[in-house]
């Protein structure tokens, strides 16, 4: 086997180095800077992604505050507004009531005058039916005409009895 041959070491050491330079050389003139530059590039544009998202986050950040703020500032305007329509609500009940009020106090004043007139009408209809059954009694056992002054003067003789008859306590 030649390559174990220790006579051609030397011219195979020597070409070994020649080859391991030139290569070396190659390398370093070609290949190696395609290398450095796509690893440049890529570190370039991981550079940028990293901007590109830090700015992204940054933006995110700034308009969550901002719907944040905004959200605040509704909410703000919704329990004020629920407020003031509160307010109005109790307002206008208030009122309402007040007018209710109103109204059933009219109503009963209203009933107590008609019950009052009512009361007055009945009176003198029944004082006015009681003078006539009493002149006409009076005719009667009479036998003459009773005149007004005598007739009225009975009756209301007659409306006091009955009146202390009312206030007498009965014993049932």
């Amino acid at each position: 086997m030649p390559q174990f041959d220790t006579a051609h070491f030397p011219s195979e050491i020597a070409w070994t180095l020649i080859s391991f330079a030139a290569l070396l050389f190659l390398c370093r003139r070609y290949v190696l800077p395609r290398i450095v530059a796509a690893i440049e590039e890529r570190a370039r544009m991981i550079r940028e992604d990293l901007e590109q998202a830090r700015a992204a986050r940054q933006q995110a950040e700034r308009q969550r505050r901002e719907y944040e703020q905004r959200l605040r500032t509704i909410e703000r305007e919704a329990r004020r507004r629920l407020e003031e329509a509160e307010d109005r609500i109790r307002q206008q009940r208030a009122l309402a009531m007040r007018e209710w009020q109103a109204e059933m106090k009219r109503r009963e004043r209203d009933f107590h005058e008609d019950l009052s007139l009512a009361k007055q009408q009945a009176l003198r209809e029944i004082r006015q039916h009681t003078a006539d059954l009493v002149a006409e009694a009076t005719e009667r056992l009479l036998r003459r005409e009773v005149n007004e002054e005598e007739l009225a003067a009975t009756v209301e003789e007659m409306l006091r009895d009955l009146r202390a008859d009312e206030q007498r306590p009965t014993l049932h």
